[in-house]
């Protein structure tokens, strides 16, 4: 979640580091692949293969459960 948008992606994290490493990173911005912007309703409304994000733009970040097994994506 930005302070504009919800927005539905990929995170690619190093290995053996976490969503916050990731997050925590003094780099200006977060790449995101696979990325969907929703609008206020819930719906797509614009995709993109790739995305990068202005880090202080975002508010929370959650990794997004699977219906199929309950592992995080």
């Amino acid at each position: 979640q930005t302070t504009a948008h919800l927005i539905r992606g990929h995170v690619h994290i190093r290995p053996d580091e976490r969503l916050k490493d990731e997050l925590d990173r003094d780099e200006p911005f977060l790449a995101i692949t696979n990325a969907s912007i929703l609008n206020a309703d819930g719906q797509e409304a614009y995709h993109a293969n790739f995305l990068a994000v202005r880090r202080n733009q975002i508010v929370w970040a959650m990794p997004e459960e699977t219906e199929k097994d309950g592992e995080s994506k």
